[in-house]
C-alpha cells in the first residue's frame, strides 16, 4: 500500500459531467481535513462543497468519518461537518479520497458513482418526500446493495432552510451549518457511491499487527458503545450545565432522559459507522420506525423546551429528522419562539404544532426562522449559529463564538471545562489550552478517525504507527507539524471567508444565569477573544 495520492472526483453540476484527477502536491496534507481544505481553496471562487477521507480511512478500525468542507448558508461562513455511516468506506473503494462538487444543475439531479463512472439522473420525484421515505426509494433502485453509501438533502433543505443538515446511509448525518441547504442551492438532491475495489497491502504482517492493535484499543470504549454520547447528560445534570427552558435555568429533576432510562425505555437498537466495532449510533423506535439520537438532539428537543419525558422527546427528535430539520438547530428555534411569543413550556403538542408549521406555513414569521434566528434577547445564537447545548463554563462557550465545534464530536470546550472546574485559570490560559486540544482534534480529522475516540486517533503515537503500516514515510515530527499548519489554515480560510471573532455577538442569556465554574463575566469572555485574535488568529492570517 503505496503512499496515497489523493484522488478526488470532480462533479460539474452545470455542465453534468464528472472528471478524476490526483494531487502530488497535497500528499504532505496527510488526509481529510488537510485534502478538503487545500482543494476547497484551489475553487475557492466556484463555491465549492468538498468531502474527503484520510489514509487510515476504510481500512482500520475507527477510521470511518468523512469531512466536508464548505460555505455555510447559515453563516456565511467557512464550514466542516464530520458524518460517519459507510461513505469513507465506499469511497475508497471506489478508489477515491474525495468528492468536489461545483456548479448549479439545471434541475434537481440525483448523482449515481459507481467507481469510473458518474450518472446524473433526474432527482425530481424524490422532492418533498421526506427523509425515511427518500432512503427508501433510493435503497431500491441505485447502488449497488451492501457495496454502496447514499447522501441526501431533506424536504426542509429544498424550502429553503438555511440550517438543514445532508442525511447519510438512512440513520447518519452531516449535523449544523446546513450543508443539506448548501446541496439544494445546487440543485442536487444527493449522491450515491458504489465501490468493490481492493488493495494490495505491502506488509501484511505490519499492518495486521496495528489494525488488532486498534481493536484492542477500542474496546474501551464499552461505556460510548452502551449508552451513545447521550451518556453525557448524567455528568452535565451532575455539575448543572443543562440548559433548561431556553436557559432559564441550567438543570432540571427528572433522571428519564439519561442514557441507562432510555435503554429501558423507547431505545430500538444500535448501528456502527462502516468498519467500526464500537457501535455507539443509537436509534429509538417508534412501531417498525428508527430515528437516531444523542446527546444535544435529546437534549435540545427536551430539556431546552422543558420536556422531560422519553417519548415526546422521541417524538420530536422522530418529527424533525422525518422533516429534514436539524435537531440541534430546531430546538433552539422552538425554545425562542416560546419564550418570545410567551407560551407554555414543556407542552409536546405546541411543539409536533410549531415543527409542522415551520415547514409548511408561508406566514412571516415561518418564513423569517428558515434563515436561523434572529438577533433578539430571546435567541440562543453564536455567530450566527444556534448554541450547542452545553452550558459549562467560558471553554464550552468560547469554542463556539469562535467557530472551533458546533457538534459534541468537534468541541473540545464543553470537556476542557470539566477539566478546568474549581480551579482559577487565567483568559490566556483558557485560550491556550482551547487551542492546543483544537490542534490535537486536527490530527484525528487528518487521519479520519471519530472524533468520539479521542484517546486513539489524537494520539501522535497511534496515528505514526498506523500510517506507518499503511507504507507512509511521514515521520512523527511532520505529522505534527501538519496538524498545527492545517489547524492554521482552516483559520486563514474562516478569515478570507469574512469571519471576524471579535464583531460575534453574545447572548445576555450567558451572564445571566450561572454555569458550573459561576457566572461568566462579559468582561473576562471577551478578553480571551482578544487574545485569541491577537495571539493565534490573526498570527495564522
Amino acid at each position: 500500500m503505496p503512499q496515497i495520492i489523493p484522488t478526488f472526483l470532480h462533479l460539474n453540476l452545470a455542465d453534468q459531467n464528472f472528471e478524476v484527477k490526483s494531487y502530488e502536491e497535497f500528499v504532505p496534507k496527510v488526509g481529510g481535513l488537510g485534502w478538503a481544505l487545500s482543494i476547497y481553496e484551489k475553487f475557492i471562487d466556484d463555491d465549492p462543497i468538498v468531502f474527503a477521507i484520510g489514509p487510515l480511512s476504510g481500512i482500520f478500525p475507527g477510521a470511518s468519518k468523512t469531512i466536508a468542507v464548505f460555505k455555510s448558508p447559515q453563516t456565511g461562513g467557512l464550514t466542516t461537518s464530520l458524518a460517519g455511516g459507510h461513505l469513507a468506506r465506499f469511497l475508497r473503494f471506489a478508489g477515491y479520497q474525495g468528492v468536489l462538487i461545483t456548479g448549479k444543475a439545471p434541475t434537481p439531479v440525483l448523482v449515481s458513482v459507481d467507481e469510473e463512472t458518474a450518472d446524473f439522473g433526474d432527482a425530481t420525484p424524490l422532492l418533498s418526500l421526506e427523509v425515511p421515505k427518500i432512503f427508501e426509494q433510493i435503497f431500491s433502485s441505485e447502488g449497488i446493495p451492501g457495496r454502496r453509501s447514499v447522501v441526501v438533502t431533506g424536504p426542509a433543505a429544498e424550502l429553503g432552510f438555511t440550517y438543514a443538515p445532508l442525511y447519510l446511509d438512512e440513520f447518519f448525518s452531516f449535523p449544523r451549518g446546513g450543508l443539506g441547504r448548501a446541496f439544494a442551492q445546487k440543485n442536487l438532491k444527493g449522491f450515491v457511491v458504489s465501490g468493490t475495489k481492493g488493495e494490495f497491502v505491502e506488509n501484511e504482517r505490519r499492518y495486521n499487527e496495528v489494525f488488532l492493535s486498534l481493536i484492542k484499543s477500542l474496546k474501551g470504549y464499552r461505556e460510548l458503545s452502551q449508552l451513545g454520547t447521550l451518556r453525557n447528560l448524567t455528568v452535565e445534570k451532575k455539575i448543572s450545565g443543562v440548559p433548561f427552558e431556553n436557559l432559564r435555568e441550567s438543570n432540571f429533576e427528572s433522571d428519564e432522559l439519561a442514557a441507562p432510562q432510555f435503554l429501558r425505555g423507547i431505545f430500538g437498537k444500535r448501528v456502527s459507522c462502516g468498519g467500526c466495532p464500537v457501535g455507539c449510533i443509537h436509534l429509538l423506535r417508534f412501531g417498525d420506525k428508527y430515528t437516531f439520537y444523542d446527546y444535544e438532539g435529546v437534549v435540545s428537543l427536551g430539556p431546552l423546551l422543558g420536556l422531560t419525558k422519553q417519548e415526546d422527546v422521541g417524538q420530536l427528535l422522530a418529527r424533525a429528522w422525518g422533516l429534514g430539520l436539524d435537531p440541534t438547530s430546531a430546538g433552539a428555534v422552538l425554545s425562542y419562539l416560546t419564550e418570545k411569543e410567551k407560551l407554555a413550556f414543556g407542552n409536546l403538542e405546541t411543539y409536533r404544532d410549531l415543527l409542522t408549521a415551520l415547514v409548511t406555513s408561508n406566514e412571516e414569521w415561518a418564513l423569517q426562522l428558515r434563515s436561523g434566528l434572529p438577533d433578539e434577547e430571546q435567541a440562543l445564537t453564536v455567530g450566527g449559529m444556534e448554541f450547542l447545548p452545553y452550558f459549562n463554563g467560558y471553554a464550552s462557550i468560547l469554542s463556539q463564538i469562535l467557530r472551533l465545534g458546533a457538534t459534541t464530536e468537534e468541541n473540545c470546550g464543553f470537556i476542557l471545562d470539566l477539566d478546568l472546574l474549581q480551579k482559577e485559570i487565567s483568559a490566556k490560559a483558557v485560550v491556550n489550552q482551547l487551542v492546543l486540544a483544537q490542534e490535537k482534534k486536527t490530527l484525528s480529522e487528518l487521519l479520519i478517525g471519530c472524533g468520539y475516540l479521542a484517546n486513539v486517533y489524537e494520539d501522535p503515537g497511534v496515528a505514526f504507527g498506523a500510517l506507518g503500516a499503511t507504507g507512509s514515510s511521514i515521520s512523527h515530527e511532520q505529522l505534527l507539524a501538519a496538524a498545527k499548519s492545517i489547524f492554521r489554515h482552516k483559520l486563514m480560510l474562516q478569515k478570507r471567508l469574512g469571519f471576524e471573532p471579535l464583531d460575534v455577538k453574545i447572548p445576555e442569556k450567558f451572564f445571566r444565569i450561572p454555569t458550573p465554574a459561576g457566572f461568566l463575566q462579559k468582561d473576562k469572555l471577551r478578553e480571551m477573544i482578544k487574545i485569541y485574535v491577537h495571539d493565534v488568529y490573526e498570527q495564522a492570517n
